[in-house]
């Protein structure tokens, strides 16, 4: 993987600290959306709505309180939901590939986004949630924070990977292949990587 640069080379705001906070609200509404959404009657639509409504919800709650830790603006509370730190407005998907993202508000610039309009200088900035499955199931999730120039290159780039992060699930609850509750395993996206780079 190409080494990019720390987000915060281009806005000092962006510490490790705050992409931290924001990570775990969003591996936190993942845990339970994803558990919530294990019915055979669920799909990717289910838990794609699921995951991204708990997660708007969620840090709009958290950006707004008072018990908020850092200064994190939100620019837009509608669906769109655009927060700034420091001088960088950000967005949040669950996607498959941080080199090509589908999500088609990933790349849409309005006026609340686009800290530079230069190549090379980050014009989009979106945290991305990514998972798969491993062999029992369970799935292995990873935030990336990623920064896009006006021509979509990668300029910057920062990850949290769910290994860091102890999920809410109940000793109880969780599947093993030797408890009597059979609970369905599935892969619950069909989407395919365009590249096998990540």
């Amino acid at each position: 993987m190409t080494d990019y640069p720390h987000p915060s080379t281009f806005d000092k705001e962006l510490t490790d600290e705050k992409l931290i906070f924001v990570a775990k609200l969003m591996l936190q509404s993942f845990d339970k959306s994803f558990r919530d959404t294990r019915d055979p009657d669920d799909d990717n639509y289910t838990f794609g709505t699921v995951f991204f409504k708990r997660t708007h919800n969620r840090l709009k709650k958290e950006f707004l309180s008072e018990l908020c830790p850092f200064n994190i603006q939100i620019l837009d509370k509608s669906n769109k939901f655009i927060f700034k730190i420091g001088q960088t407005p950000c967005r949040f998907f669950e996607e498959k590939n941080y080199y090509y993202p589908t999500k088609k508000g990933a790349f849409v610039l309005n006026e609340q986004l686009g800290l530079f309009n230069d190549i090379g200088l980050p014009c989009y900035s979106n945290f991305l949630l990514m998972y798969s499955l491993d062999e029992d199931g369970f799935p292995l999730v990873t935030v990336r924070f990623v920064s896009y120039d006006i021509n979509e290159n990668i300029v910057s780039f920062w990850e949290y990977n769910s290994s860091s992060f102890t999920p809410s699930i109940q000793s109880d609850n969780l599947y093993t292949p030797d408890n009597n509750t059979q609970k369905r395993t599935r892969n619950l996206s069909s989407k395919k990587d365009k590249s096998n780079e990540s």
